[in-house]
């Protein structure tokens, strides 16, 4: 008794510190009555969706549309595209859909298209994409040698209200020299819906070259649309 008078203070922490211990010792060795937490789903799992939808130009020229919708707890009632307020087409049963660019109304520049789904209780999802259709399409270059007259056609595809249609010609040669190029004139070779097919005629005069071979590195600008093509040409003379 005469060492707890003395040590008071250090009797009473070593009694609080016993205590902390045996409650401490409790706490871990009772059996835990949390219940089990359930994890909910994603919701994005649960609910439909669109996932893709692209556009391809085909050199065809058919306008080639793909999507993909992932299918939740919702049911899907429509599926359609849109050429910016226009329905293009219901395509609720199909997983892709082709157009022919020249019939579809579809002009060049700049355009937006829009996919819409509507769902069974009311709400519709969309997803929109823009793509640039070319003012000059399927552009091809043709060219024979006879006798010393090089003939050139290219031929390729614009609005029919569509101008200026011909482009600007350049040229580089492989060798010195001067070669004569003339535009000779161009004409319409058909009509296909909106567009229409230009056939352009060119001939280069090889009279006074010497005998060789000459590579023409042609461009052919549409400088009004920032569309370049370029072609490579060779004869020997």
């Amino acid at each position: 008794m005469e060492f707890v008078k003395r040590n008071k203070i250090f009797v009473a922490l070593a009694s609080v510190l016993l205590l902390l211990i045996a409650i401490l010792t409790y706490e871990f060795v009772q059996p835990s009555n949390t219940p089990n937490t359930v994890v909910a789903g994603n919701d994005s799992e649960k609910t439909t969706s669109i996932s893709n939808f692209s556009l391809k130009l085909t050199s065809a020229n058919d306008l080639t549309f793909h999507w993909e919708i992932n299918q939740g707890v919702e049911t899907i009632s429509k599926i359609e595209i849109f050429h910016d307020t226009t329905l293009l087409k219901d395509v609720t049963s199909q997983a892709v859909y082709s157009t022919p660019l020249f019939q579809s109304g579809i002009k060049t520049g700049n355009n937006e298209f829009n996919l819409k789904v509507t769902l069974g209780n009311g709400k519709v999802l969309e997803k929109r994409l823009y793509r640039y259709i070319d003012e000059v399409l399927n552009f091809k270059e043709e060219h024979r040698l006879e006798g010393t007259t090089l003939y050139m056609e290219t031929t390729y595809y614009v609005q029919k209200d569509q101008k200026p249609r011909t482009p600007m010609v350049s040229y580089t040669l492989n060798q010195k020299g001067v070669i004569p190029f003339e535009y000779v004139k161009s004409e319409t070779v058909k009509v296909e819906g909106d567009y229409q097919q230009q056939k352009d005629y060119y001939t280069f005069d090889l009279s006074q070259v010497n005998s060789g071979t000459y590579v023409f590195s042609l461009s052919f600008n549409y400088n009004e649309y920032n569309l370049v093509f370029k072609r490579t040409v060779s004869v020997d003379i």
